[in-house]
């Protein structure tokens, strides 16, 4: 069993999520995610809410780079700051690079700062390739990255995208070693009912 943190999110603020960062010109484009957090075993992050950053808000979008509107950074602080939920911000990378850039480590350092300024928790970053692959970061106390180890999405079709492949891999078959050593990085629980 591991114990890395995860970001999960439902198929369809998935869905939506990729619709927006790609919408065909090319350059990469913004979202907000703000999460649920739960403190076990591992950290997980569940994503309730989804803030659309409108394109046009941005002061600049290219292929490899795109500034975050201040304005959009605070409506996801007044979105979290009540239930102190957790903020991720989440650019496209269209050019299918499966990694973060160093400009993406740049703007992270300024982007998590303030942040943290309106809610003290963990916050991070993502990125998603056309495919809908998925990676993510969690910072603590502002300035200090970890790799996610599983962005999960859920819904009729469940998708695992785990940290350190370089190459996304298909869904496991039934019974073979791929998919006991898909089980073998997961939990479950089972939950009975009893209706005598």
């Amino acid at each position: 069993m591991s114990t890395g943190s995860r970001l999960i999110l439902t198929q369809e603020l998935h869905a939506s999520l990729r619709k927006h960062l790609f919408p065909g010109d090319g350059k990469e484009a913004a979202a907000i995610l703000v999460c649920n957090r739960y403190d076990g075993t591992r950290l997980k992050l569940l994503a309730k809410k989804l803030i659309l950053v409108p394109y046009q808000e941005c002061k600049s979008r290219t292929i490899d780079f795109i500034s975050w509107p201040g304005s959009y950074l605070e409506k996801a602080i007044d979105t979290a700051e009540e239930k102190s939920m957790s903020i991720i911000l989440v650019h496209s990378h269209p050019g299918g690079f499966l990694a973060f850039s160093d400009m993406d480590d740049a703007s992270d350092v300024q982007t998590m700062a303030s942040l943290f300024q309106g809610v003290n928790t963990i916050h991070g970053s993502a990125i998603m390739i056309p495919d809908g692959n998925m990676r993510a970061r969690f910072y603590r106390e502002g300035k200090y990255s970890e790799n996610v180890e599983l962005v999960t999405v859920a819904g009729d079709n469940i998708h695992y995208w785990w940290d350190g492949l370089a190459e996304p891999r298909p869904p496991a078959m039934a019974f073979t070693s791929g998919m006991t050593d898909t089980f073998n990085k997961l939990t479950a629980a089972v939950i009975g009912v009893s209706g005598t």
